[in-house]
C-alpha cells in the first residue's frame, strides 16, 4: 500500500512538472503569433506561419493530454492487426504541407504487420516523424520497414553524442532543442512511455551535421 502511494505521488509530481514545462513551451508559438500581428508579412507568409504555429500548439497540447493518459493507463488498450505502412502513410499525409514547404523528399518502403494498439502506436510514431521534420531543413526523410523493424532516417542537423543517452528523459531538450528553441522535452518522453507499454524498444543513432536514424523493434520475450 505504501509503495502504491509513493508511486502515485511520484506520478503526480511528474505530471505537475510536465505542466510547468508545457506551459513555458506554449509561450513560444503564442509569442510568435503575437509578433506576426505586428509585422508586415504578406498573405502567403502569414498563412504559412500561422499554420505552423497552430500545428505546434496542437502538438504540445496533445502531448500533455496523452502523457497523462498513458501514465495512468494499465490495460485499456485495443489490440488489433496493425500495418506500420498504413500508419505512416496517414502521418505523411498529415505532414505533407511541411514536406512541400521545406522541399523535403520522402521515401516509404516495406511494411510490418503485427497485433498492437494502432492509436497509441501512431501517436508514438508521430513524435518521431515530427522531430525528423523539425530538425531537417533540406534533403530527405526515409522510412523503411521489414517484419520486425522500422527505421526512420533523416538528413537533418543530427544530435550531439553526449545528448543521445538522455533523449528520452522527462523534460530533456538537448543542445539542438535549446539553441533552436523547438523542443519541449516531452515528445520523446511520451514516445518512450508508449513504446514500453506496447512492448517495443527504440534506439537512436545520429551524427552531428549528418542526420539521425531511429530504430523501432518489438521487445523479444
Amino acid at each position: 500500500m505504501l509503495a502504491e502511494l509513493k508511486d502515485k505521488d511520484l506520478a503526480n509530481k511528474e505530471f505537475l512538472d510536465l505542466i510547468k514545462v508545457w506551459s513555458h513551451q506554449m509561450k513560444v508559438p503564442l509569442a510568435a503569433i503575437d509578433l506576426m500581428s505586428q509585422t508586415n508579412l504578406n498573405e502567403k507568409e502569414l498563412k504559412s506561419e500561422l499554420r505552423n504555429q497552430t500545428f505546434t500548439l496542437e502538438n504540445y497540447l496533445n502531448i500533455l493530454l496523452e502523457t497523462q493518459r498513458i501514465t495512468n493507463l494499465t490495460n485499456d488498450f485495443r489490440f488489433e492487426k496493425v500495418s506500420f505502412s498504413s500508419l505512416m502513410k496517414n502521418l505523411l499525409r498529415k505532414y505533407s504541407s511541411f514536406f512541400i514547404e521545406k522541399n523535403l523528399s520522402v521515401e516509404l518502403s516495406g511494411d510490418w504487420e503485427l497485433v498492437s494498439d494502432g492509436r497509441w502506436l501512431s501517436l508514438a510514431l508521430e513524435q518521431l516523424l515530427n522531430n525528423a521534420v523539425k530538425y531537417t531543413t533540406s534533403g530527405s526523410i526515409k522510412i523503411q520497414m521489414t517484419e520486425g523493424e522500422l527505421q526512420l532516417s533523416d538528413t537533418g542537423i543530427g544530435i550531439m553524442s553526449e545528448d543521445l543517452p538522455r533523449l528520452f528523459e522527462h523534460g530533456f531538450t538537448g543542445y539542438n532543442g535549446r539553441i533552436q528553441k523547438k523542443s519541449s522535452g516531452l515528445g520523446l518522453y511520451l514516445t518512450q512511455l508508449i513504446f514500453k507499454k506496447l512492448e517495443f524498444e527504440v534506439a537512436i543513432e545520429s551524427k552531428l551535421g549528418k542526420g539521425t536514424m531511429v530504430i523501432v523493434r518489438k521487445v523479444e520475450k
